[in-house]
């Protein structure tokens, strides 16, 4: 009898169209009287982890080759590894499985085909097997989902920067905050009497206003906030399938996740003419969307269809984020003078002087102005005296850059 390693070489010899058949084929009469199971979408296959909480067993099957190309995750990661060929021996349950996954090369643009093979007592036990694995990495546990190129992958860094973010520490004008974080909360709390009376238990919050205003940090302190597993939307693009397919990949794995909050951040570039009406009806057609709350944020409310405005059972609560007034200029500006090191520091009268000049200024282009005075300030050396006391025309003339280009923008 063949080796598996034997097994492996001989079936990606085969021509690219043949070796998913090939490869069933011989497994099923290796494994005579045990039931052999495809499993295509091996994105979520991954029973490393779900061993690693104590799930089960595995251990990779001795002698097997093991290929692992390397490749780059972007500056903040190392070195990453993907699996392309593996094959596991598995305990689950009193079970003995075995999980054989295999890529090969098309020729195409498309990437490499990855399928799976499960060797089970029977398909029942392999079905359950899959079904356990697949919702354990499906599972939403101190990180974000983010779906962008087709795909939902975790991302841990973002998770932390949502649960840094607290609602009280934003400055917002009124009762905005108080307004929208009650809302939320007691519309989660109400989970119990929606179901009582019929009512679908969903929520469609729109945040619109121009850039720089503080929507996408109200975005991350409501996620705080609210404590739902969190799902962010970056693009419905992807190279090899339609918008169609990504809009129901994020709504069918939002409703797997419910409760939980779905992010769209700039909703008026993710809906197109193309995608709308398909978009409308996983939004709020015949499917039950109860306990999916959808946050989206636009910066021009203006470009939104009508179809996405006026149907309240779409986005029902709408908020609207200004420019900042004089009062909430100087309290964001006195935030983060406190947050400075004391050499670094504003006086009180400089705090007051800058928000009454920044008139029509928003909160990015504030955050702009402070850190531009303190580059400056730090290339001039180290501070011996706090910035009060650095030259007014400097400040001025920062204040007057800064200024202008908030200008050209908003023109």
């Amino acid at each position: 009898m063949q080796t598996d390693t034997e097994l492996l070489l001989e079936a990606l010899s085969q021509p690219p169209s043949a070796i998913l058949l090939w490869l069933g084929h011989r497994l099923r009469r290796r494994f005579a009287g045990r039931a052999v199971v495809e499993v295509a979408d091996t994105y979520l296959l991954r029973p490393e982890e779900y061993a690693a909480d104590g799930h089960a067993e595995v251990r990779r099957k001795p002698g097997v080759p093991v290929q692992r190309p390397r490749y780059w995750g972007g500056p903040d990661n190392t070195v990453l590894a993907r699996d392309e060929e593996r094959w596991l021996e598995i305990r689950w349950r009193g079970h003995e499985l075995e999980l054989l996954q295999v890529s090969w090369h098309t020729g195409g643009s498309c990437g490499p085909e990855t399928y799976g093979f499960v060797v089970a007592d029977d398909e029942a036990t392999a079905d359950a097997f899959l079904a356990a694995v697949f919702e354990h990495a499906a599972e939403v546990r101190g990180e974000v989902l983010v779906f962008e190129d087709g795909y939902w992958d975790k991302d841990a860094d973002l998770y932390h920067a949502m649960r840094a973010t607290h609602l009280d520490d934003l400055v917002l004008p009124g009762a905005l905050r108080e307004s929208m974080r009650d809302d939320l909360l007691a519309f989660v709390a109400a989970r119990d009497r929606y179901a009582r009376y019929g009512v679908p238990w969903k929520r469609g919050v729109l945040l619109s206003g121009p850039p720089g205003n503080g929507k996408t940090m109200c975005v991350k302190g409501i996620s705080n906030a609210l404590g739902l597993p969190c799902l962010y939307v970056k693009s419905l693009k992807a190279e090899h399938v339609t918008d169609h397919h990504c809009i129901q990949q994020v709504f069918r794995r939002a409703r797997r996740a419910a409760p939980c909050l779905l992010i769209l951040e700039d909703i008026d570039s993710l809906i197109t003419d193309d995608n709308r009406a398909f978009f409308l009806n996983e939004l709020d057609g015949f499917a039950e969307n109860d306990g999916l709350i959808t946050l989206a944020t636009t910066n021009h409310e203006e470009r939104l269809d009508p179809a996405l405005l006026e149907r309240p059972s779409r986005f029902d609560r709408r908020y609207t984020f200004v420019l900042p007034a004089l009062a909430e200029r100087r309290r964001y500006l006195a935030l983060w003078n406190e947050r400075l090191d004391e050499a670094l520091r504003f006086d009180g009268e400089t705090v007051e002087w800058l928000g009454e000049q920044t008139e029509g200024f928003s909160f990015a282009y504030l955050k702009e102005l402070v850190l531009s005075v303190l580059t400056r300030w730090m290339d001039s050396g180290e501070p011996t005296a706090t910035l009060a006391r650095a030259a007014h025309a400097d400040l001025t003339a920062q204040l007057s850059a800064v200024r202008s280009r908030a200008e050209s923008h908003r023109s």
